[in-house]
């Protein structure tokens, strides 16, 4: 299965973003720790989920963006993001995703 050009389009962007962010992530977690440590795990897992996604086209890799984004949106809260901010940032990047994957859902493995 091929996945369409504005998925695959998408989903690099998502994954060079973040490939680069947990690049970015793990001096702070070092340097300070605690609840930090979460999110480079989480980290981790959202590029793992879009890697799946990407390169093999299954849909475990869209549950465990779904996933990270609660995750995301609760660590968020409990460090003081903007509530407003926070949910945005979950609800984007699996919304997205999603509407550019429903036309080939049924042929994700």
């Amino acid at each position: 299965m091929q996945l369409n050009t504005g998925a695959k389009v998408w989903l690099w962007i998502v994954f060079v973003i973040n490939v680069i962010s947990l690049i970015g992530a793990i001096p702070t977690t070092i340097a300070f720790g605690g609840l930090l440590w979460l999110t480079l795990i989480l980290e981790v897992v959202i590029v793992a989920s879009i890697a799946l996604l990407l390169f093999k086209q299954q849909k475990l890799g869209f549950f465990l963006v779904c996933g990270c984004a609660v995750v995301a949106f609760i660590i968020n809260v409990i460090l003081g993001t903007n509530i407003i901010y926070a949910l945005i940032s979950a609800v984007v990047m699996p919304t997205v995703t999603f509407l550019l994957l429903k036309s080939q859902w049924n042929e994700l493995r």
